[in-house]
């Protein structure tokens, strides 16, 4: 993760055994979900900064991912609580669908919103991530055929449909 302090270590170590009892995830898995999550609160916040041309040192950077992470893990607990979907689901499910949902603006909250209905449906979790992994990547590059798909149901919606998918 090319991790530059001692206390972020300390706190992804903590984070990633907090998420292994609150997920009953495996050690591993729990790992590699705080990565995950890590990675895309460190993509975000590098992005945050230079599209306000702002220079943030590795500290602060570490320091407010690991702060996002720790913020998101707590949300993640509440989306448990009261929807069909486990933080072990989440688990399994972010470190496919993580980069897809970030290249296309999504919070890590609006991604397992995306799950949740899914789960609740009966689908598999593993699946569900994979779709809604391949469906973001055809809605931020879109195929002919994909684009032939939504301009039939903009004919049928309306132009301010294609106005709002910023694909026309």
């Amino acid at each position: 993760l090319g991790l530059s302090s001692t206390e972020t270590i300390k706190s992804l170590t903590q984070l990633t055994a907090e998420a292994e009892k609150l997920g009953n995830l495996d050690i591993g898995q729990s790992r590699q979900f705080i990565q995950s999550m890590y990675q895309q609160a460190n993509r975000a916040i590098n992005i945050n900064a230079s599209l306000m041309n702002k220079v943030i040192s590795a500290k602060e950077r570490e320091t407010k991912a690991t702060a996002a992470v720790n913020a998101q893990l707590a949300m993640f607990n509440q989306i448990e609580n009261v929807t069909a979907l486990s933080l072990n689901d989440i688990a399994n499910a972010f470190p496919e669908v993580a980069a897809a949902s970030t290249s296309f603006g999504l919070s890590m909250t609006e991604t397992a919103s995306l799950l949740a209905p899914m789960v609740a449906a009966g689908f598999e979790v593993g699946a569900s991530a994979n779709s809604i992994k391949v469906s973001l990547q055809r809605l931020d590059d879109p195929t002919n055929q994909n684009m032939e798909m939504i301009n039939k149901l903009a004919s049928v919606m309306g132009g301010e449909f294609i106005d709002a998918t910023h694909l026309g």
